[in-house]
């Protein structure tokens, strides 16, 4: 099977799911063709990039920059092979690809063209950033991004079952047509770094508010109150975030974000890995890289509990759950670890053989290799272009 990938959005270490998605299809025995042209714009989220009408004008403009370089390059003319895949992050690249598709054909039909949604733009900038008011122009235009995203693909990938059913409900996507890929990881397990009498957790993230930081960090303070506390590794956040960490007394604050290399040095020094804490719908939805990096790496992970986490990861006896935005839970999780350091490397080599099991490249892409065989098309996806209703 020959998969083309199109791509205007830029390799950001704070999104490596276009990365992930690659490699799995490789692992899959998948050959995969690459036509990107990435946009360089400066910060890593696209929900803020598109938030504010100077930066949106910015990432337009990068983005038919982008384009323009495909051009020049001959990329946008057909080529051979059985489906395009369209990673998230290209603000125009669904309808690019939508167009390319229609000329070329394979058995039974023209080959489908697969967008990965992974989050929506006007969830993450409206309603949990609240970075753009709703109702407002900007929130309609977000809107519309995600729905054009819908209508371009004839397969929609997501990260988890519940933002599949928000693309359904919101933008009309055919639950027949979605199909789940979760994030997943490349980092490799490394040997753990000997162990000092402390328990020594890594928080990696870049603060938005599903992350719930304050929460994170209110738990370390009880912690400290009340016991011998932890090493903490704290790696990105907002400047707010990273110095109230520095407050802690055995706090190491790096800015982020830092490369997948350097991430992996940090969870081969680290006991345990700590997840996402921040309550609201989108954190009831979603499983973020950092987990998916906590159970790759063979570490322990305490995270908050949420619909998607408690499905997924059903079963992984190194994951200990915590309601979400509750502090006083939290610290109590990681007293009760303090208290019996033993169970630590045990529920690492637990988390690492789940992530072989249910995670690993070669298993997600093996699932949307499978996905893109079994596509047919249908009459909604022949009479596109359908017309995009507003929001």
């Amino acid at each position: 099977m020959k998969v083309l990938l199109l791509s205007t959005a830029p390799d950001l270490p704070t999104l490596p799911r276009p990365r992930l998605l690659r490699e799995a299809l490789r692992a899959a025995g998948v050959e995969v063709l690459e036509r990107t042209a990435p946009a360089r714009r400066g910060g890593g989220s696209r929900a803020r990039a598109l938030s504010g009408a100077g930066a949106a004008i910015r990432e337009g403009t990068l983005g038919l920059l982008a384009l323009a370089r495909l051009l020049a390059r001959g990329w946008l003319r057909p080529v051979e092979a059985d489906a395009i895949l369209v990673p998230y992050g290209g603000t125009l690249d669904p309808w690019i690809a939508r167009r390319l598709a229609r000329p070329l054909l394979r058995a039974g039909g023209r080959i489908p063209v697969v967008v990965d949604a992974f989050l929506s733009l006007h969830e993450a900038a409206v309603e949990d950033r609240r970075a753009v008011a709703p109702g407002t122009l900007r929130a309609r235009g977000l809107a519309f991004l995600d729905r054009l995203a819908v209508r371009c693909g004839d397969l929609l990938l997501v990260d988890t079952r519940e933002t599949g059913r928000l693309f359904a409900d919101r933008y009309g996507a055919r639950e027949d047509r979605i199909c789940e890929i979760p994030v997943g990881s490349d980092l490799a397990s490394r040997p753990l770094l000997p162990q000092p009498p402390r328990l020594r957790a890594l928080f990696a993230g870049t603060g938005i508010p599903f992350h719930g930081v304050a929460t994170l960090l209110d738990a370390l303070e009880r912690l400290e109150r009340d016991g011998p506390g932890i090493d903490l590794t704290f790696v990105g956040g907002t400047p707010e975030d990273g110095d109230r960490a520095a407050r802690l007394p055995r706090a190491r604050v790096l800015p982020g974000p830092v490369g997948r290399d350097a991430l992996a040095d940090l969870h081969a020094g680290s006991d345990l890995v700590l997840g996402v804490f921040g309550a609201g719908p989108k954190a009831d939805r979603v499983v973020p890289c950092k987990v998916y990096d906590g159970l790759a790496s063979g570490r322990a992970v305490v995270t908050g509990e949420s619909r998607a986490a408690r499905r997924l990861l059903a079963g992984i006896a190194g994951v200990v759950f915590v309601p979400r935005e509750d502090a006083r839970a939290l610290a109590q999780a990681l007293a009760g670890l303090l208290r019996e350091p033993g169970r630590l490397a045990p529920m690492g080599a637990a988390n690492r053989r789940a992530f072989e099991a249910r995670f690993a490249p070669g298993i997600l892409g093996g699932r949307l290799r499978a996905a893109i065989e079994a596509w047919r098309p249908s009459a909604a996806s022949r009479a596109f272009p359908a017309r995009i209703a507003p929001t």
